[in-house]
């Protein structure tokens, strides 16, 4: 499946933009791809909850949660289950610290796409079973099994962290939360980390994935609208021109 834009619009269907944005950033890291997402090193905002929560307790796991602890995971189970379709942008910093940004679009339960801006022309698509990586510069598409990421739990009909997620921390100041979390199923692998602003009720801001290797990837989420996506097409990948590779 981009700072917020506007408060008012709630909610970002993490998941699948999460899931796509993490596969994206590690295509994009191959070398001599000519007119690839551009990656040139630029300062990421870290955003201010990473300064202000940087003090944290060892890696908690859902058992082991606090009630405090418990209710924000439950909030933010609220949040995300109250989105049903949502586009907007994104910006996205790869481990290197390089950025590209573009547009994208998600549709629960288990549909998004994320169109890189110039002079990227890669697009990635979920139907809501595979994950497709379009590079239309080099003419190939790679198609990933939904389950094989730890995003799957974030684009289901029914969001329950507490049930299909390990929760590795869950903590909040006065205006700021942060949730980690993994796939206890699934074939998934890596992290999540979602921040989210609280005032003047939960939204989201952005997220961090750590990838098996330990790298993290940052998206950054703005100008959201939840009006609902009416072209299917969207979430459909395109066949002419590309070269089709699928891993399960």
């Amino acid at each position: 499946m981009p700072p917020v834009g506007s408060l008012a619009s709630r909610g970002v269907s993490v998941a699948a933009i999460a899931l796509l944005l993490s596969a994206s950033a590690l295509a994009q890291q191959q070398p001599t791809q000519p007119q690839k997402a551009p990656t040139s090193p630029l300062g990421v905002n870290t955003w201010q909850t990473d300064t202000k929560l940087k003090a944290t307790p060892a890696p908690a796991t859902t058992s082991n949660l606090d009630e405090k602890q418990l209710a924000l995971v439950q909030r933010v189970d609220t949040y995300l289950n109250e989105i049903a379709d949502l586009s907007g942008r994104f910006l996205q910093t790869a481990p290197d610290k390089k950025q590209t940004k573009g547009r994208f679009y998600v549709k629960r339960p288990g549909k998004c796409r994320f169109v890189y801006a110039q002079p990227s022309r890669q697009v990635i698509v979920c139907d809501g079973r595979l994950v497709h990586i379009e590079d239309h510069d080099l003419g190939t598409k790679d198609s990933h099994n939904l389950d094989a990421t730890p995003f799957r739990l974030l684009l289901g009909k029914d969001i329950n962290l507490t049930k299909d997620a390990r929760i590795l921390d869950a903590q909040e100041a006065e205006d700021v939360a942060i949730v980690t979390m993994v796939d206890k199923g699934g074939d998934g692998v890596g992290q999540i980390k979602l921040f989210f602003v609280k005032q003047p009720a939960l939204e989201l801001k952005e997220w961090v994935i750590t990838d098996a290797q330990g790298l993290d990837t940052r998206i950054e989420v703005s100008d959201l609208d939840r009006k609902p996506i009416t072209d299917p097409r969207l979430f459909e990948g395109m066949t002419i021109g590309v070269q089709n590779k699928t891993s399960n």
